[in-house]
This record gives structure tokens, C-alpha cells and sequence, in this order.
């Protein structure tokens, strides 16, 4: 397998697929934001919890910006915006891959992009499937990890159970690599060939088990490309502190502008390059997928 070759290819795939990169732009674009919310929240209680702010003046911020929303009558917009947010953090991602993994396969048999409605409706016919996926593999993800990792150390950093802490936040991130990796082609066998939830996690497992050693290395490879992770991790520390600087300084000054500007071209980088990350990814994997599936074909007829 020419690994340099599948990744120039791809490239210049993706550079055909402005469409399907734009379309993919927008629930990027709302996915950072909701990590960013949720890890400035985090970073928030940790603060009051251990004592760089005061927990009254934590609680009470809150209230303020509570009574805000009340005062101005902004409590269905912001519930709204709650709604959406879960919309495009827990459903539409599995409909998102169902056009992103479409899109891919038709560009490259036809050699240019298609409507990008018709990958729309091709998305909703594996979104089920897709998304049962998604839903039995949640708790191997990255950003669960975080998430609840930080919840947790929280509330029990003071407790026993600390002794066991790491030790076991380390098992489970070392189960869900496992599990991520060999289970990483389920949605291609889906949108593909059309195999059920089930069947194509049982499918991918042993497709990367048969050609562990070609899956591993592309994925070292795909690593040094995976500019999101790094953003992602910056966005972890940098928005989270932009923001409580400027809030820092009061309301409707200079500061608090080019604060919220600031934070705002973040975010908006970040799902750019998350939109294009994940469109060359799956072209990436396409042509990693059929090479696989090929050579499975003629190992499987040559057992036989």
C-alpha cells in the first residue's frame, strides 16, 4: 500500500468537495462551541472549588447573568440554544458522516462533486444505523473521557478514591484507543455495503484485524495531519481564558469586544479546519477501505 500516494490523493480530492466542506462548516462551528461551553463551565466550578475565585462570587456571577436572561426576556432563547446545541452534539454528527462518507465515494467515482442535496438525502438513509453506532461506542470517546473525567475529579479529588483515580482513567482510555481503532471503518461498511449497526462494527473489527499492521501505520501517518486535535486542546485553555479576561474588565468596553472577537475567530478556525479534517479524512479512509476489502476478497478466495 503506497501510504504518501492515498494521502496525495486525497488531498486533492477534498480540494474538489467545497460543498460537502462548507456543509459539514456549520455543525462544526456549533459542535466547538458547545466543548467550549462546556469546558469553560468546567473550568468555572474548578475555580470555585479550588479557591481561585470565591464560591459565592462563582454562584453569584451566575445569578447575574440568570437575572439578565430574565430581565430581557431571553430565557426561550436560551433554551433554544440548548436545544440546538444537544441537535448537533448527539444526533446530526451520524447524519453529518452518512453525507460526508457519500459525498466522498460519489466524488471520487465521478471524478467531481455532486449536489450536495442529493448526498443530504443519501445521509438520512444511514443516519439510524450510523447513529446506534455512535450511541454504543459514546463512552469510548475522547471528549466523554474529559468531560466526565473532569466531573469526576471534582467531586472526589478529596476522597479515597483518589488512590484509584488515575489508575483508572488510564484503563479506560487505553480500552477506548482499543475499541476506536479496531471498530474505526464501521460507518464505510454502512454507507457501503449497506450492513446493519452490528454487523458492521463486527465487520470493521475484523477488517483491521486481518491488516492491523497497514491500518496502524496509516493511522500513525494521519496522526502528523490531525491539526484539529491540537486546536482542539489549545481551545481547551485559550477561549475559556479569553473570555473570563475579558468579562474580567466589564461589560461594553474595548477590551470586552476584542475579547469576544477574539474567541469568536478561534472558534470559527477551529470548525473550519474541523470541516476540512473530517471531509480529507474520509477520503483518506476510502481509499484505505477498498485496498482493505480487495485484499481481504483475495486472502479470503485464496483460504478457500
Amino acid at each position: 500500500m503506497r501510504y504518501a500516494n492515498i494521502i496525495a490523493k486525497a488531498w486533492e480530492q477534498t480540494q474538489k468537495m467545497p460543498k460537502t466542506m462548507w456543509f459539514a462548516f456549520v455543525p462544526s462551528f456549533i459542535g466547538v462551541l458547545v466543548f467550549v461551553v462546556q469546558i469553560s463551565w468546567q473550568v468555572w466550578l474548578y475555580m470555585g472549588e479550588f479557591g481561585q475565585i470565591e464560591t459565592e462570587f462563582s454562584w453569584a456571577t451566575v445569578k447575574h447573568f440568570w437575572d439578565i436572561a430574565v430581565n430581557n426576556s431571553l430565557i426561550f432563547w436560551i433554551i433554544l440554544g440548548v436545544i440546538i446545541g444537544l441537535l448537533f452534539t448527539l444526533i446530526l454528527p451520524a447524519w453529518i458522516t452518512g453525507v460526508v462518507v457519500t459525498g466522498v465515494k460519489d466524488t471520487a467515482e465521478r471524478g467531481q462533486e455532486g449536489p450536495i442535496r442529493v448526498y443530504m438525502v443519501a445521509g438520512w438513509r444511514s443516519f439510524v444505523r450510523i447513529f446506534k453506532g455512535n450511541a454504543a461506542l459514546g463512552a469510548f470517546k475522547i471528549t466523554t473521557i474529559l468531560l466526565w473525567s473532569m466531573t469526576a475529579y471534582r467531586y472526589l479529588h478529596d476522597t479515597a478514591i483518589m488512590n484509584h483515580f488515575w489508575t483508572l482513567l488510564f484503563i479506560w482510555l487505553t480500552v477506548a484507543m482499543v475499541v476506536s481503532f479496531f471498530t474505526f471503518f464501521y460507518p464505510q461498511f454502512i454507507v457501503y455495503q449497506g450492513e446493519k449497526t452490528y454487523s458492521a462494527i463486527r465487520s470493521s473489527m475484523s477488517l483491521v484485524f486481518v491488516h492491523f499492521e497497514p491500518v496502524m501505520f496509516m493511522m500513525l501517518m494521519m496522526l502528523l495531519v490531525h491539526v484539529r486535535i491540537l486546536l482542539n486542546a489549545l481551545m481547551i485553555f485559550i477561549v475559556p481564558m479569553v473570555l473570563f479576561g475579558v468579562f474580567s474588565f466589564g461589560a461594553y468596553t474595548i477590551t470586552t469586544i476584542l475579547g469576544v472577537l477574539v474567541a469568536l475567530g478561534l472558534m470559527v478556525a477551529t470548525a473550519y479546519i474541523t470541516a476540512l479534517v473530517e471531509v480529507f479524512q474520509a477520503n483518506v479512509w476510502l481509499r484505505v477501505w477498498y485496498k482493505l476489502e480487495v485484499r481481504n476478497k483475495v486472502v479470503v478466495s485464496t483460504a478457500a
